[in-house]
């Protein structure tokens, strides 16, 4: 599985109903071409997101978003790079928290 980051953008802030309504739609449609949802970050004046997903590849992603009538910016391959023990040993300015996931 490889991770896919989506970018979003909205022209005025996004609503706990629009996300719930979006959820409802593109579920179904990333379960049939096996991507699954990990993560998002949203900023604070929720007119952007990111995404973290696993599935296949980027386009089965970009399907699936489109299937559901889901609008986004862009979506792309990304690796994962996490904190580990030997960054912090180093003194890295990383969290500690962040080592252990």
């Amino acid at each position: 599985m490889a991770y896919l980051i989506v970018e979003t953008t909205y022209d005025s802030p996004f609503t706990d109903a629009q996300r719930s309504h979006d959820q409802e739609r593109l579920y179904p449609c990333m379960a049939l071409r096996d991507v699954r949802w990990v993560q998002t970050f949203e900023s604070t004046d929720r007119r952007k997101k990111i995404c973290l997903f696993e599935g296949p590849d980027a386009e089965a992603l970009r399907e699936s978003l489109r299937s559901a009538r889901i609008p986004f910016d862009r979506v792309w391959n990304a690796d994962w790079r996490r904190p580990n023990a030997t960054d912090l040993e180093r003194g890295d300015p990383v969290s500690p928290a962040a080592a252990l996931v």
